[in-house]
């Protein structure tokens, strides 16, 4: 128990079964808040498995988290009894092989977030989004005399739904290639990514650093590179008493210098 009516609880378990480990947590926060309109409501479960065997390592995880709270933005003066409740569920796994030269790493993970937003809890007016992802990506590391690399796999498929829009779907696809190498004092790395989006099509993002150590203090460092961004499901298309989106947004690129 703690100021403003805060009740805070939590309780782990570690259960190790052979060479396994099961980790076990929830927690539960509730607060009528400092102000008005700032109780919050947060309950979390948790649960992790771990295995080491060997050169191989195994982790799965899964969780559900509820949130609820009151909402002080901009538009309060108008909305003075603003709330927001979400949920959220998650999966995640990933899988680590050691070769000593060669490394290689498997994750596969899944979530589903739902969030409802109301201007007046006590009259309703909800407005309902929801997102849902799974993704499967593959990265690997090779040593060798001419440094190491890293090349990656990624897919995910995003689904996005709102009172009004119901079951946007964006699949990405991603082959990302990273190098590294050292020749005496110089350290140089080069990297792309290319990548593909159903709604957007295709992106770039290229790279590269280099540095040449002057002494074990000091050293000269140049680095480069191109990014860009996807407008989200909540810029595109929104509906609610805050935001409407555009569905004509654009993406957005970058390119930084660091010296």
């Amino acid at each position: 128990f703690g100021d403003y009516s805060l009740v805070n609880g939590n309780i782990a378990i570690n259960i190790p079964i052979g060479k396994s480990f099961h980790n076990i947590s929830y927690s539960d926060i509730y607060s009528v808040g400092y102000q008005t309109n700032s109780d919050l409501l947060k309950r979390t479960f948790y649960y992790k498995y771990s295995l080491t065997d060997g050169k191989t390592s195994t982790n799965f995880s899964f969780g559900h988290l509820i949130r609820g709270n009151g909402v002080n933005n901009a538009v309060s003066n108008v909305y003075q009894n603003q709330y927001e409740r979400n949920s959220t569920k998650f999966f995640n796994s990933k899988i680590l092989w050691d070769f000593n030269d060669t490394k290689l790493e498997s994750n596969m993970y899944w979530y589903d977030h739902q969030d409802e937003l109301a201007y007046n809890q006590n009259i309703g007016g909800w407005q309902d989004y929801s997102n849902t992802e799974i993704g499967i990506n593959f990265f690997s590391k090779l040593n060798s005399d001419l440094g190491y690399s890293q090349p990656a796999f990624n897919y995910s498929r995003e689904t996005n739904s709102n009172s009004t829009v119901k079951d946007v779907i964006r699949d990405h696809y991603s082959l990302t290639l990273q190098h590294d190498f050292s020749i005496n004092k110089l350290n140089v790395g080069l990297g792309i990514s290319g990548n593909y989006y159903t709604d957007f099509g295709w992106f770039n993002a290229p790279g590269y650093k280099i540095s040449y150590n002057l002494n074990n203090n000091a050293n000269i460092y140049h680095k480069y590179d191109h990014g860009f961004r996807i407008p989200s499901f909540y810029e595109m298309y929104a509906n609610d008493y805050i935001y409407n989106g555009n569905n004509g947004v654009k993406e957005e690129t970058i390119n930084s210098f660091e010296n």
